[in-house]
């Protein structure tokens, strides 16, 4: 047990001297650690590329220098792999910032012939990155086909992913008339123009000098041998041209140059040329046939027309007003355009005018059933004319024609005829006649009166109250309205014994009432009418004898003696008197104003 402790103790003495001795070196080594910080450095220099510290050459790698001193750093512009391939020193960083002349710390920057000289004071500085930023880049190599004034791409060297976009074509313009054209770039003999650097590249330049030619008009050559279509532009400097007129191209069509510009020329210089080429082709009739082209109507058997120029066969040419040339063939369009050779077969024949005021079916003897009003008929047809009525404007003219032949021009038999309409019908003196119309067809030139009144007999009549018309001759459709108000001769008299005392008569409107007075006065004298009727309505001629009996006033009592109370009898009197005075009074208002 003893020997267990002691050496549990030894144990323990060795295990904290351990201990202990660690904690001593953690603390030797934090201080040191500690003094390292604190003394430090005043820049670290690190390039890819040997240099100069303090004129003196180093390779490539890091370097420490402390504080409290000049240092002078050179690095070389350029490193050259190949010839093709370089490094280019871009600028020289400060803690990854671009160092200026007048950046803390800097005393001198500046590039002598090929390097680039920085004087650093370390006493500025603290752990300060110094880093050369070299670029790398590739020389490229342009040459051209043509020397150009100046050029779009030149050789030298260029950044690595440097971008080239070049909008092809380019052009140069030298003066108004010569230009040069950029008209592709080859990189490494491949079309392109737009491409990065990211190796030595070998480009070539291809372009035209070329000269301003102006065509007035667009004429075909051969060109440098092709047959082109030549229009105003830029034509490469030294081309071939050859104008040839006329140029046969097949049977029946030919090319012509219609200008003095015409042979071989080499395009040197600008040239207005003043020509006027047309493509022709030839039209061949196999008769005489009358056409017509450019205004002009003549009579031809062939010839040469420009190409898609247009003429018209003349469908008729006129030998008076109704005797024409008619042609008929294989071209009943008869405007035909030239877009290659023809062959017309047309023929001619004579034809005379046949002209109706309104369409008429129509028989010729050839057998053709037709409806014109207006038609060319071949002489030796014969027209037979169908007897038919025909009908014209919407239905409110009409012809009646009769049977009828026509082998040359001729006027047209018939009967015109105008529709009349009159709502209601109404009695009017039609050419001197009395005629009832209605909705009526008459005769072209008929001549019609309306009556202002009308007597249908001697009692009954028709008054005109208003009309749109009152006389016209018929050359027209018309439409009439007059209003027309029928009237019946009222007669009434009454009597007293022989005399009569009272007389009506007058037209009244059919339907209107008549008032007889029941009250009147004659000969100062008040009679009374003896009927049970005062009112006649007006719907037939009326005669009418009436009898009137001297007036007696009566009371519920009997027969009052006038001289036993006059005073009665006076006021009595007064009021039928009253009475009978209205009652004429509305007699004579009923008379004036009908119903």
């Amino acid at each position: 047990m003893k020997s267990f402790m002691i050496t549990y103790m030894k144990t323990k003495i060795v295990f904290l001297s351990f201990i202990v001795s660690f904690i001593i070196l953690v603390m030797v080594l934090l201080s040191t650690v500690n003094a390292v910080s604190y003394e430090g450095y005043g820049l670290r220099i690190y390039s890819p590329y040997p240099f100069y510290i303090n004129g003196k050459l180093v390779s490539p790698g890091t370097y420490y220098e402390g504080f409290g001193e000049v240092v002078n750093l050179t690095f070389p512009t350029y490193f050259y792999k190949d010839s093709v391939s370089r490094c280019y020193l871009n600028s020289i960083d400060l803690n990854e910032s671009n160092a200026e002349s007048n950046t803390p710390g800097v005393l001198e920057l500046y590039n002598s012939s090929n390097s680039t000289i920085i004087v650093l004071n370390t006493s500025d500085f603290y752990e300060t990155y110094v880093t050369p930023r070299y670029l790398q880049q590739y020389y490229v190599n342009v040459t051209y086909n043509l020397q150009l004034p100046e050029a779009p791409i030149k050789s030298g060297w260029y950044d690595s992913q440097f971008l080239f976009n070049i909008h092809l074509p380019l052009i140069e313009n030298i003066s108004s008339n010569y230009r040069y054209y950029t008209y592709e770039i080859l990189v490494n003999g491949v079309p392109e123009s737009y491409f990065h650097v990211g190796s030595p590249l070998n480009i070539k330049i291809l372009s035209y000098y070329q000269v301003y030619e102006k065509f007035i008009n667009n004429i075909t050559g051969y060109l440098n041998g092709t047959l082109v279509k030549l229009s105003t532009g830029w034509y490469n400097y030294g081309d071939d041209l050859n104008l040839t007129s006329p140029l046969y191209t097949g049977v029946g069509s030919r090319l012509i140059i219609w200008g003095n510009e015409v042979g071989n020329f080499k395009l040197t210089s600008p040239i207005t040329f003043d020509d006027n080429e047309t493509n022709q082709f030839y039209v061949n009739f196999t008769s005489p046939t009358f056409i017509k082209s450019n205004g002009l109507i003549y009579e031809t058997t062939g010839q040469w027309f420009n190409e898609s120029q247009k003429f018209m066969i003349e469908s008729s040419y006129p030998i008076n007003a109704t005797y024409r040339y008619f042609s008929e063939g294989n071209y009943p369009r008869y405007c035909v355009g030239v877009y290659g050779p023809m062959n017309i077969t047309d023929k001619q024949v004579v034809q005379y005018l046949l002209t109706f005021p309104v369409q008429l079916e129509v028989q010729l003897s050839n057998g053709t059933e037709m409806t014109f009003s207006s038609q060319w008929i071949n002489v030796g047809t014969t027209v037979h004319v169908l007897p038919q009525t025909a009908y014209a404007d919407e239905g409110k003219v009409r012809y009646i024609v009769p049977s009828q032949n026509f082998s040359r021009p001729e006027e047209l038999q018939y009967l015109k005829q105008y529709l009349l309409n009159v709502q209601p019908s109404i009695v009017a003196m039609v050419n001197g006649t009395n005629t009832t119309i209605g909705v009526t067809w008459m005769n072209a030139g008929t001549n019609v009166t309306l009556y202002k009144v009308y007597y249908i007999n001697s009692t009954t009549r028709m008054v005109l109250l208003s009309s749109n018309t009152m006389s016209f001759i018929v050359n027209s459709p018309m439409n009439i309205s007059a209003v027309y108000q029928l009237q019946d001769l009222v007669q009434v008299y009454g009597k007293y014994s022989t005399s009569i005392i009272y007389s009506f008569n007058n037209w009244e409107p059919y339907g209107s009432t008549v008032t007889i007075p029941p009250l009147l006065s004659y000969d100062k004298t008040l009679f009374q009418l003896n009927s049970t009727v005062n009112t006649i309505l007006v719907n037939s001629p009326k005669f009418l004898n009436l009898s009137y009996d001297p007036f007696n006033v009566t009371s519920s009592n009997g027969i009052v003696n006038n001289q036993s109370n006059s005073n009665f009898t006076f006021i009595l009197v007064s009021v039928i008197g009253i009475a009978a005075i209205a009652v004429l009074v509305y007699t004579v208002l009923i008379r004036r104003n009908p119903q």
